[in-house]
């Protein structure tokens, strides 16, 4: 029996598909197979191989799109800022931000003296057509500056045609705070021209006000609210403020210079405190010279940085001389007025300014017509302009 197990692999018909002495598994696996069970076993195994093999091939396939739907989703505002880098205006905020000026006395723009040269009690300048000023007002989008052109600057453009001078002293009069008393705006406005017609950025009608001074002759400039020193004045809604990031700031006076057409330049509302900060001022006048317009300064404060900072940029600048009606009864602005024309005398020049107070026009409407027969020549601030732009060179 050994022997006969040791010669099995050389019988003949012996093949490895043998089991359990001779029986092949052939058999077997025809009887599964021709079974119901079978067919469905092996189909289960099939498919499932099958799907395993399409799942990891789709993944490999969509792998690459799949990285780049995250990238898309995921919002840059989602992604914390690292140590050391600026959020939200932080670090610009820092940089920027002054110390309050101090008060000085006003010594008169372009350091000429003068007899009586004072800074007014800077008020809220509230009056309207019905007595108050809005308190809130739209702030669009920022626009951005025109594209600079070959064509002359825009206070050029906009300037009226000033009158022979000849060797005559010249006076500008400028009118602040139009638009918000639309009775008293009128009354200006009708006044005898050139004057120079500062208005309001957040009073109402301004296209209509300003067409209308246009057209009787006056010149225009954009009264801009500045931030003034102490809480106690309100210098009304989107006032250029010195706490507030370079971002708003440009937005704040850019919707200002989209309130109406035909201006020449701007002039400060008030801004004892911001008239006295550099880098906010050289933002302001920065904006300016991108747009071709000059600056007045009011010089409600003796430490302006006006004209320095719109010398360094290349700003067309002009300084006021005399305010008229720190006491707005008629008789006073008549003195104040008597002033402005010695500063003319002694300078050649000077510029006043009023507000459209009862007796500021009461007193202009009799000064005005007068001012030819005794010596002198009314111009428009941008006649100043030109003749500080050719004294400088």
């Amino acid at each position: 029996m050994g022997r006969g197990r040791g010669r099995r692999a050389a019988q003949p018909g012996w093949h490895p598909a043998t089991w359990c002495g001779g029986r092949t598994i052939l058999p077997a696996i025809r009887r599964v197979l021709r079974s119901g069970w079978g067919l469905l076993a092996i189909g289960i195994v099939v498919g499932t191989a099958v799907s395993l093999l399409l799942a990891s091939w789709t993944a490999v396939e969509d792998a690459p799109a799949l990285r780049g739907e995250i990238a898309t989703a995921t919002p840059p505002s989602a992604i914390a800022p690292t140590a050391g880098t600026p959020h939200n205006g932080t670090a610009d905020d820092a940089a920027v931000r002054p110390t309050e000026p101090g008060s000085p006395p006003d010594a008169g723009p372009d350091q000429r003296a003068s007899p009586r040269i004072e800074s007014p009690p800077e008020s809220s300048s509230t009056e309207s057509s019905s007595g108050s000023a809005p308190q809130t007002a739209h702030l669009p989008r920022a626009t951005q500056p025109p594209v600079p052109t070959q064509e002359p600057p825009a206070w050029l453009r906009n300037a009226v045609a000033t009158p022979d001078i000849g060797d005559r002293p010249m006076i500008a009069i400028v009118i602040d705070d139009l638009g918000l008393n639309r009775i008293n705006a009128k009354r200006v406005i009708a006044l005898p021209g050139p004057l120079t017609l500062a208005f309001m950025t957040y009073a109402k009608d301004l296209d209509r006000q300003t067409r209308a001074a246009r057209a009787a002759g006056h010149e225009l400039i954009v009264h801009l609210p500045m931030e003034p020193l102490g809480d106690r004045f309100d210098s009304g809604p989107n006032t250029l403020e010195v706490d507030l990031p370079p971002d708003e700031l440009l937005r704040r006076l850019r919707w200002g210079l989209t309130r109406f057409g035909g201006y020449v330049g701007i002039n400060n509302h008030m801004g004892s405190r911001f008239t006295g900060w550099d880098t906010g001022m050289a933002l302001v006048l920065e904006e300016l010279r991108a747009r071709g317009l000059l600056f007045l300064d009011s010089r409600t404060i003796g430490n302006s940085v006006a004209k320095q900072v719109a010398q360094t940029v290349g700003v067309p600048y002009a300084g006021r001389d005399v305010f008229l009606d720190n006491e707005s009864s008629a008789e006073a602005v008549r003195e104040r007025l008597a002033e402005t024309e010695t500063i003319a005398r002694r300078y050649g020049f000077a510029v006043a300014i009023g507000h459209p107070h009862d007796g500021t026009i009461e007193a202009l409407s009799g000064w005005l017509p007068t001012l030819a027969e005794r010596g002198y020549v009314l111009v428009p601030i941008s006649g100043i302009v030109r003749r500080n732009l050719a004294a400088s060179g």
